[in-house]
Formats: C-alpha cells, structure tokens, sequence
C-alpha cells in the first residue's frame, strides 16, 4: 500500500496519474540539433512544456559515442538534465545513433570494437548519473555482441544502475529475442517504428508476459490511436493499455512539444490519450 501510494504521489506530481510507471519525453536528436533543437534560451519552456502538458515524469537524453570524456560533451546536456532532475524528472538515456547513421569515424572505430563501444557507453553514466541507460540504439548486434557489450557496461559503471535492452525493431522482434538475451537487462525495452504492424495490444502483453521483467516501449513515434498498418490497433493506446509499464514518446520535442513548450496537434492527441483508464 505504502509503495503503491508513493508511486501515484509521484506520477501526479508529474502530471501523470495513469496505468504507466514511467512516461519518458525522447529529446535525444533535438538536444543534439536534429530535429528540431533545444538550447539555451528554450530548454526550460521545452522541458516544462513535456512535464507539465505532455505529462511525462521522465526524459531520454542522448549518450554521444564519439566522446571519450565526460567534458567534451555539450555543456548544454548537464544544463538541460540538471534543470529536469531539479523538476523532480527522472533520466533514461541511451545512443544517439543507429549503426547506419553514425559517423563514419564512429562506426568505422566504435560500432566493431566491444570495448570502445561500452567505454563510451560508461563514460555517460559515470559522469551524468542518469536513473537508467540503455547501451543499444536498433544496433543489429549478435547476442554474444549484446551481452559482451553488456557485461562490459555493468563492470564499468556503479553497481545497481538499472541497464535497459535491447532496444530492436520490432514487437516481434524483440519477443524473438527474448530466450537469448532477457537475463542480462534489468528492463527489456523494444522500439515499434512507424512501419511496425506488430506493436499490437496482444503483442505487448506477450512480450510482457515472457520477459520475466519489467517492459517498456522504448521509441514509439505514433498517435494515441493508430491502425494504419492493417493489423490492428498500434498506437500508443496499445501501449497504455497493455502490461508494459515504460512508454517512450519519440521526439517529444519538437513532434510533441514545441519551443515555447506548447503541445502540437500530435502532442494533444497523445495527452488526453494517456491521461485516461479505459
């Protein structure tokens, strides 16, 4: 009783009060100047605007693979996740990029190197603290790829830091996955892209089901309500209403929320959606 009053001080403390125990706004490629961007002069706007209309009690903040030192990231990323855990918001943060879209240095130099690969990964963690991270962004890996890297990371980093993974595409993968790598992530998260007709209700339970775990959904970048792949329900509505306890709005900023921290037209549709019990 007591810890199930906690969470829902929590959640309503945020603004959310719904069936989910983590609502996290993805600001990765916008802190980074993709899609949108975030800077000096927006940031709080922004991330109020996600805390308090789009309702999310977390943030996905962006692990950069070409920084070898905590310093030479951004000084906006400690300003920008300084200012969120102020707001009571806690972190999940994974890679920026997916292989193919690294820089050819990083994935000539990174990508094929397990130990380069979880240093960089550690270095993040070590240095920003966040309250989950994620080493994998849709990497392709092998599974003696993954849990390599993983262990890696678990040595590297203070003991007891929550590790998310693996974070493919799609639903379906990610159940396929499930007997080889599930032991080694404290939360199994699975990314649905826009073009995954498997991010159905009856595949987020099953995935829920097998892990054994804690679920999240990793990367959704759909409306509340979505059948367009012919299959089914695949909207974040799928997500709320399944045994997933983990929803990660894709591109919260600017998709969602733009820089005056206003909802978009999307962001709405999102709000009202999750806010419900249905």
């Amino acid at each position: 009783m007591a810890a199930t009053a906690l969470l829902l001080s929590l959640n309503t403390a945020q603004g959310y009060s719904g069936r989910l125990n983590h609502v996290h706004g993805d600001i990765k490629r916008p802190l980074d100047g993709f899609q949108g961007r975030i800077t000096n002069g927006n940031h709080r706007n922004i991330i109020n605007g996600i805390r308090n209309n789009l309702m999310c009690n977390a943030l996905r903040t962006s692990v950069l693979l070409d920084e070898t030192r905590t310093s030479g990231y951004p000084s906006l990323h400690r300003t920008v996740t300084n200012y969120a855990t102020g707001r009571g918001m806690r972190i999940y943060a994974n890679p920026l990029h997916t292989p193919n879209l690294w820089p050819s240095n990083v994935r000539r130099n990174t990508f094929n190197d397990r130990r380069r690969f979880a240093e960089r990964v550690a270095t993040y963690v070590n240095g920003f603290d966040p309250d989950w991270y994620g080493p994998f962004n849709e990497a392709g890996f092998s599974t003696s790829h993954y849990i390599n890297i993983r262990d890696r990371c678990v040595s590297a980093v203070p003991r007891g830091t929550r590790v998310v993974g693996t974070d493919v595409q799609h639903v379906d993968t990610s159940v396929n996955q499930l007997n080889n790598t599930r032991r080694e992530f404290t939360i199994w998260g699975s990314h649905n892209a826009v073009g995954d007709g498997s991010a159905t209700l009856r595949n987020w339970n099953r995935l829920a089901d097998r892990a054994g775990r804690e679920v999240w959904a990793t990367e959704n970048p759909r409306r509340f309500r979505d059948s367009s792949a012919g299959t089914g329900e695949i909207g974040v509505r799928s997500v709320v209403n399944s045994r997933v306890r983990g929803l990660t709005l894709y591109l919260a900023h600017a998709a969602r929320v733009n820089t005056s921290g206003d909802l978009t037209s999307t962001g709405r549709d999102i709000r009202d959606g999750i806010g419900r019990r249905e």
